[in-house]
């Protein structure tokens, strides 16, 4: 398994040098039906939340530089969330010149980093400025990939590693501007929301937000239709299959899952690819709306990918829709066995794999259970070590 790595921008700036950039452009009416409201009248909206971003070009780095508005609490203190560990990494090392832009607004540090108090007059509008900079310091791999990416080909970044946040009801929706403005015009935008929209008005919850991806560069975009619904691959990069094989591939599982659930509320959903390096071939993150692959670029489409894609689009589902009570772990023989189990049936009722590969998948199951040293281990001990030891 997997584990799981569970808003006006306006971007205006320092230009990156256009022939530095390649990608392919798609006109936003192309793309245009993402089943969010979106629209570029701000006067017609009051919005809970909004960022503005631009990009900027350093002598040695490439930087967003962000700004976010919101009202202020009525006690005339806000309590902001930054970015913190996300990834086994620390994302707050990525966040530079915090200040406030708005009057009579000061940042008070609290004995943790990612946790910030704003004092401003009661129920006025706050304006903080920041800055986001990549922080890696080697090739993308499994391990960093996580992390803030950021340079003059492409952008790729989690909400949890870049939007500063007003600590309030995690789970309430709010209406949220994003806006993109005076980037490369040879670029694609795509997101947990929309697909080339410069300007995108939305309504969210932090939670949503928080766990959202958001690229832009030399992506190609692929479209395809589920039960209606449009599913967009972004991808970069060679492979050794081509972008609409594995478009292809991600609509059959989406079909098979979404008839199994009998679901099909999904106004929008993406799949992105981003090529890593290292040693490790395949990971993945769940995102709002989205799911991102982290893929060696000599992988092919063979039965661990389509096991991987099966097995985390079923977790919105498991694991999404329906939650699992605190502490998770203790659930997670039937959160991940179930899974498991529906993953590869599925797969085989679709004809995505052969009853030969099913067959002999469920032979080394039975293998490993029967002969590991912990299968009688009470389920407290299988909680606390799940993600370190492998038997």
């Amino acid at each position: 398994m997997i584990k799981k790595f569970t808003v006006s921008l306006f971007i205006s700036g320092l230009l990156f040098l256009p022939s530095l950039i390649r990608g392919n452009s798609y006109s936003k009416e192309t793309f245009n039906d993402t089943g969010f409201n979106s629209s570029q009248n701000k006067k017609e909206n009051v919005y809970d939340l909004t960022y503005s971003i631009e990009p900027f070009y350093d002598i040695k780095k490439v930087r967003f530089i962000v700004t976010v508005e919101f009202t202020g609490d009525r006690s005339g203190e806000t309590k902001i969330l930054l970015p913190g560990d996300f990834g086994g990494k620390n994302n707050f090392e990525g966040i530079k010149f915090l200040k406030p832009l708005s009057q009579n607004t000061f940042i008070v540090n609290t004995d943790k980093p990612e946790q910030k108090i704003i004092k401003h007059p009661p129920e006025e509008n706050v304006k903080l400025y920041y800055q986001v900079e990549e922080i890696r310091d080697d090739d993308i791999e499994l391990g960093n990939h996580s992390l803030v990416i950021l340079n003059k080909t492409y952008f790729q970044f989690l909400g949890e590693t870049f939007f500063i946040l007003p600590m309030r009801d995690w789970y309430s929706n709010y209406k949220i501007l994003i806006t993109w403005n005076h980037m490369p015009f040879t670029w694609t935008l795509a997101n947990s929301f929309g697909i080339n929209e410069k300007v995108q008005n939305i309504t969210a919850s932090l939670a949503q937000l928080s766990g959202s991806i958001f690229m832009g560069g030399d992506f190609r975009i692929t479209k395809k239709t589920v039960n209606g619904n449009p599913v967009y691959l972004s991808i970069r990069g060679k492979w050794n299959f081509s972008d609409d094989q594995l478009s292809e591939l991600a609509k059959e599982i989406l079909t098979i899952e979404r008839n199994f659930w009998n679901d099909h509320e999904f106004p929008y959903y993406m799949i992105s690819v981003t090529p890593i390096e290292g040693d490790g071939e395949q990971g993945g993150i769940s995102r709002t709306n989205a799911y991102a692959f982290y893929l060696a670029t000599d992988r092919k489409i063979d039965y661990r990918l389509k096991r991987l894609l099966a097995h985390e689009i079923f977790h919105t589902w498991l694991g999404d829709k329906i939650k699992f009570a605190e502490p998770e772990a203790l659930s997670y023989w039937f959160k991940e066995g179930f899974c498991d189990y529906y993953t590869r049936l599925l797969l085989l009722r679709a004809n995505i794999i052969t009853l030969d590969q099913y067959v002999k998948e469920y032979n080394n199951i039975l293998y490993a259970y029967y002969t590991s040293s912990v299968r009688n281990e009470k389920n407290e001990r299988v909680a606390n070590e799940f993600w370190t030891n492998q038997n």
